[in-house]
């Protein structure tokens, strides 16, 4: 078996240097697209990081490993009608049309090419009629199959049947390529139903955003990458259209609608449902359908109700860039999706309500140099022509990026992003007038606004920066280094479990903002707020919520703030600590106390540490406790966040407060202080020094993957807190000091 252990490091190098290369973007025209990303050369493989057993056999994560349970792949690959020479010296007409093999092969190419033209022009629409028949079979190409038939947009597909090896399956879609020329490939691989679902309550819920924050992400990564390769595109020709999956209604970005509909079929799948004839047939054939996209796509209606598919559908002709995407949905199977979890919470495109906020000339003007080309046959369907009505896919940049950026913590390119979208508006106006003047055709204008989408997502810095959050990834699953993946999906599971028992005293408000502001540092970031209200509760009912909510934030660090607060409390694993004078200011003392319910206003942030973190916290605990003058020193008030940063020596010069001796613990893998795994290398050094400035800082600016939670506990109903304590999405607390 490959060992990840050995490659993880490799992929994070090469998606690097893959997302960093050159590209070579290409798009075919009517409808079908090339490959627009970097050649099989530049680009590095998930294939390094597979888990293959000595048969080439993959198992996704939780999967018994025995015949029938390992993941399987299939492909299929579309040809038009002027593709298809190659196939007529492999394949020819049945029996049924009288034409014997030999006669066949003796007809001039152009001859067969006319025969071929004329069946697909007898065969019905939606009639799955054979177009060729397999002429001889053997055992080296018996994984070709016996026909070849029309689909619906009137191409001819070849369909293989699934394989359990990688490698043959890879094999075979490289011998359909070289001896048929390439099509328009897609892939199919599906696992389990076990593996990717889960039945047990609490984690169900947990499974469920890890797989769709997955979709998520790549949904919209793909989409970036596909941009950032076509604005290298548009740099060398300005005359070519480099985004034209945008105008096609089957490839573009994912839109609300359709979002909505995979996000309801997930979840009823999740909770144990199996789909209906009606359902599996709005996967396959509705225009409004959630396969269409030019990513990997859910696809629950291939291999149900025991196994789970994904197709891979924007490879195009790209042979590299499908056989990359394909292992790169085996790596999520066999690893797990928990780095996705925050994505979960991202809102799809909705290109109704984007288009309409661009001026009414804009929205004109786009619908001018992008027309309409919807089949006759579906114009009066009003869903089905909506997603024809691809003007709306170029306001894709004008989306709210917010809820994206906090899930993959870059908050910081906020004003990037705003940039970026005032820059692309501008070219926008500015292609608008040139072509209202007659200094450019519509034609120049569809290239150029095409050029402009295809420029923000590297004016955004949002390609990039989902590249990195690619990139980083391995390392979270990889055995020799610490995560926060594990303890995340704990928590995550856990909290589905409080809310569920305390749904009448606990309610979870997405996207509450803080902000934050030093010298050096101007920022406002969204967290998850868990709102516990005691109110009404009896004294054993509070016991019992105080009891529940330390096994929820358990083997992590909490900071228990009151309004204008002048002391840091410090709460882990059911313990208050405090450093700081008692019980006058001459007598420096570290305490410890039962954590209690709060029963008046407070804010607690909820810091996730890694299982390494939070045995060398308890160890750090522990040398306090035996010697705390060695560990901690002299207290002193003003605190010198200059420590001596070990776990057994953690003084300073000047002494430690009641926030330094905590926002400066030494608990990382690599001696990393507190302060700095919450993201404060670059922060100014007296936030550790204040409880106010600390949790201020800490709520401002650590990361999502950091800072999952903060709790606010309060006496009043959860309706009258919502109502008093909010002003929009903003929570009204003052840091200050009294």
């Amino acid at each position: 078996m490959n060992s990840y252990s050995k490659n993880h490091k490799f992929l994070i190098a090469a998606l690097v240097l893959v997302f960093g290369g050159a590209f070579t973007p290409e798009v075919h025209a009517a409808n079908r697209c090339e490959s627009i990303f970097m050649s099989e050369a530049e680009r590095a493989s998930y294939i390094q990081l597979l888990q293959l057993d000595h048969q080439g056999l993959g198992f996704a994560k939780g999967s018994a490993k025995t015949a029938g349970k390992e993941i399987q792949f299939g492909f299929e690959s579309e040809y038009t009608i002027n593709e298809l020479a190659p196939f007529t010296n492999f394949y020819g007409p049945t029996p049924e049309s009288g034409i014997s093999k030999q006669a066949w092969l003796s007809m001039p190419l152009e001859s067969r090419m006319g025969w071929i033209k004329e069946k697909l022009k007898s065969i019905p629409f939606g009639a799955k009629d054979p177009v060729l028949v397999l002429m001889e079979k053997s055992p080296e190409l018996g994984f070709l199959p016996s026909k070849l038939i029309r689909d619906d947009t009137g191409n001819v597909e070849i369909i293989l049947d699934p394989v359990s090896d990688f490698g043959t399956w890879k094999k075979q879609v490289q011998w359909v390529n070289r001896n048929f020329g390439v099509g328009s490939m897609q892939s199919m691989v599906s696992q389990p139903r076990e593996t990717f679902y889960a039945d047990t309550p609490g984690y169900k819920e947990v499974a469920f955003k890890e797989n769709l924050g997955y979709f998520n992400f790549f949904h919209q990564a793909d989409v970036l990458e596909r941009m950032a390769s076509g604005a290298q595109k548009f740099q060398n020709d300005p005359t070519k259209e480099v985004m034209k999956p945008f105008l096609h209604p089957y490839l573009g970005p994912m839109m609300k609608m359709r979002h909505k509909k995979m996000v309801n079929t997930l979840e009823a799948i999740s909770d144990g449902q199996v789909l209906t004839k009606e359902d599996l047939e709005a996967v396959v054939r509705r225009e409004q359908s959630f396969k269409y996209i030019g990513s990997t796509a859910y696809r629950p209606d291939i291999g149900g109700p025991h196994r789970m598919s994904q197709e891979v559908r924007d490879a195009h002709k790209d042979e590299g860039l499908l056989i990359d995407r394909t292992a790169r949905s085996v790596f999520y199977a066999q690893q797990g999706r928990s780095a996705f979890m925050n994505m979960a919470d991202v809102a799809a495109f909705d290109s109704m309500a984007t288009f309409s906020q661009l001026p009414t000339n804009t929205q004109a003007f786009l619908k001018k140099i992008f027309p309409v080309k919807a089949p006759k046959q579906i114009q009066e369907f009003e869903n089905a022509l909506f997603v024809h009505e691809t003007y709306r896919n170029f306001s894709y940049p004008m989306k709210s990026w917010r809820s994206t950026l906090q899930a993959i913590d870059r908050m910081d390119l906020v004003k990037t992003v705003e940039t970026a979208q005032a820059t692309y508006m501008t070219e926008l106006q500015k292609i608008e007038n040139d072509l209202n003047s007659g200094h450019n055709t519509v034609e120049q204008a569809s290239a150029q606004v095409q050029g402009a989408l295809a420029q923000f997502a590297i004016n955004s810095k949002l390609h990039e920066a989902f590249k990195k959050f690619e990139a980083d990834i391995p390392a979270k699953y990889s055995k020799t280094t610490e995560s926060l993946v594990t303890p995340r999906r704990g928590l995550e599971f856990r909290l589905q479990t409080f809310l569920k028992k305390w749904a009448n005293s606990a309610r979870l408000v997405d996207s509450v903002t803080f902000k934050y502001k030093d010298e050096k540092q101007k920022t406002a970031s969204d967290r998850k707020m868990l709102v516990l209200s005691t109110e009404g509760l009896s004294s054993a009912e509070i016991a019992r919520l105080e009891t529940d909510y330390v096994s929820l934030v358990a083997g992590n660090i909490t900071f228990p703030l009151k309004e204008r607060a002048s002391h840091t409390l410090v709460q882990f694993n059911g313990t208050i600590f405090n450093f700081g004078y008692a019980p006058i200011q001459a007598f420096p003392r570290f305490r410890q106390n039962d954590f209690q319910a709060g029963q008046s206003r407070r804010l607690e942030s909820v810091l996730m540490l890694t299982r390494g973190e939070e045995s060398r916290f308890n160890y750090y605990i522990q040398n306090i406790r035996k010697d705390k003058k060695a560990v901690l020193g002299k207290f002193n008030l003003e605190g010198d966040p200059k420590t001596n940063g070990k776990l057994t020596d953690n003084r300073s010069e000047c002494g430690n407060n009641c926030t330094t001796w905590i926002a400066k613990a030494p608990i990382g893998e690599r001696g990393e202080s507190v302060m700095d795994l919450a993201g404060g290398q670059q922060s100014v050094p007296w936030v550790a020094q204040n409880p106010g400035w600390w949790n201020s800082w800490i709520l401002g600016t650590a990361s999502q993957e950091r800072l999952p939670l903060v709790v606010y506990w309060t006496p009043e109903s959860l309706a009258k807190t919502m109502e008093k304590d909010f002003s929009g999405n903003t929570f009204n607390w003052d840091f200050n000091r009294k």
